[in-house]
């Protein structure tokens, strides 16, 4: 007998999930029903063994998409080891948390809940650090704080992500309450330290997503902080965003006020008379109460290179996962596909499921999708495919409709305020299917008509 699970993938991100709520990963409704179940019809090779031994190293959605398709393919002997005292969760969501610390409470929070786990019989060791990987008698020893463990594998995949990058102001300051925005632990210190003393100002370096979101999210719990958000490149989201798209919601934040230092870099962050002083290279002087970062990530790559596996920036590997190394995997954040770091929620989801069906004996293989963008920060920001070519625009106060062609092909958009409700989803679909000629100037005409 097949078993069946319900699950359900929006279609702007590619993200999967158990009910068809707005989507926990981007916020966008459009999802649609996917029924997966075990593949009784399409049994695994013979060479594949149920009772392998798979350890995970890491808690994010590559190790959950890894477990889930394991699962679905009938694998019954799973160990996952997770080094953040939290099952797996929307990490594009914390900055809900520091609005709503019982967030984490809720459904759209956690990926999977324990009964997922109970039911399917996982192995989850939560809280855990892995200190070292022995090769040669297939076992992993880890710790959570005096107590050891020694977790046997047949089978080992790395999807441990990534770690934020510490510029030399971050390395060279002792300074306290300055916080990285990665992980829910930074989000509850943050939350710490709003309740713990007077806070009237807060410099955030770093305007790319995580920056620009964590500063909506403290200017809407608390209201009379002031927020400065200092960006080294000359405008907000330059990936993302095209440059008209840029000012116009550059506008939106400065007149809720954020307040934006862009062409500008930090080079130190000292304590002064109790309060935090950030000093840029121009010599200015910001002072504040709280520092968050968001200057990138770097894979964690380190366990795998310590046992062999090829690295360059991240843990090398082929469109099946597949490290240098036999039966060692690796996905998600930590990896480098084709000398790539994707870093984002959807590959790294794909990447996962591609490694569970490559670990099954299964023929399948990774392809690198492009990631749309969606956040909501006083509007509703959505960018993808790529911001180049020739460009249709249209403004309508703060709403905003901008579609490049490249050849006559649509290859990407940008969109703010109410025609992302509209557009999102056929725009995807456009570039996805690179729709051009009289069909592509068809579509640009009916979205222009705002």
């Amino acid at each position: 007998m097949s078993l069946v699970q319900r699950y359900y993938t929006c279609e702007v991100c590619n993200n999967t999930q158990n009910n068809c709520e707005s989507c926990h990963c981007c916020g966008s409704k459009a999802l649609h029903e996917v029924l997966s179940k075990t593949f009784t019809s399409d049994p695994l090779p013979q060479s594949v063994c149920m009772n392998t031994k798979i350890v995970i190293i890491g808690g994010g959605i590559a190790s959950l998409a890894t477990i889930r398709q394991l699962v679905l393919n009938g694998m019954k002997n799973i160990t996952l080891i997770c080094k953040e005292d939290t099952k797996p969760y929307y990490r594009t969501t914390i900055p809900k948390v520091l609005g709503d610390p019982n967030f984490v409470n809720k459904e759209q929070f956690i990926l999977e809940k324990d009964c997922f786990y109970e039911k399917n019989e996982i192995n989850t060791l939560i809280g855990w650090t892995v200190d070292n990987i022995d090769m040669k008698e297939k076992k992993i020893l880890c710790n959570k704080g005096e107590e050891k463990k020694e977790i046997p594998f047949d089978t080992l995949v790395f999807a441990n992500g990534g770690e934020p990058n510490r510029p030399p102001f971050i390395k060279n300051t002792t300074v306290k309450d300055v916080f990285p925005i990665h992980t829910l632990t930074n989000i509850n210190g943050m939350n710490e330290c709003f309740a713990n003393k007077t806070v009237k100002n807060v410099v955030i370096i770093g305007g790319g997503l995580c920056g620009i979101e964590i500063a909506v999210a403290m200017k809407r719990k608390h209201k009379d902080v002031g927020i400065v958000l200092v960006e080294i490149a000359n405008r907000i989201l330059p990936k993302q965003l095209s440059v008209e798209a840029s000012a116009l919601f550059e506008e939106t934040l400065k007149q809720n006020n954020v307040v934006l230092k862009t062409s500008s870099c930090v080079s130190s962050i000292i304590e002064k008379d109790d309060r935090i002083c950030v000093e840029l290279q121009d010599k200015e002087i910001l002072m504040c109460d709280m520092v968050c970062y968001s200057c990138g990530v770097s894979p964690n790559k380190t366990l795998a290179e310590k046992i062999g596996c090829a690295v360059n920036r991240g843990i090398v590997v082929d469109e099946r996962m597949r490290t240098s190394l036999s039966d060692v995997y690796a996905c998600g954040d930590c990896c480098e596909y084709n000398s790539c770091c994707f870093g984002n929620w959807t590959d790294a989801m794909k990447q996962g499921t591609e490694c569970a069906d490559t670990i099954c004996g299964k023929d399948s293989k990774f392809v690198h999708t492009p990631m749309p963008y969606f956040v909501f920060c006083f509007t509703n920001v959505f960018s993808v495919g790529q911001i180049v070519g020739d460009a249709v625009t249209k403004k309508s106060g703060k709403d905003f409709v901008q579609i490049f062609r490249q050849d006559g092909v649509i290859v990407g958009g940008v969109l703010l305020g109410k025609p992302v409700i509209k557009v999102q989803r056929p725009l995807i679909a456009a570039v996805d299917k690179k729709v051009g000629g009289a069909e592509a100037q068809a579509l640009i005409d009916e979205w222009m008509n705002f």
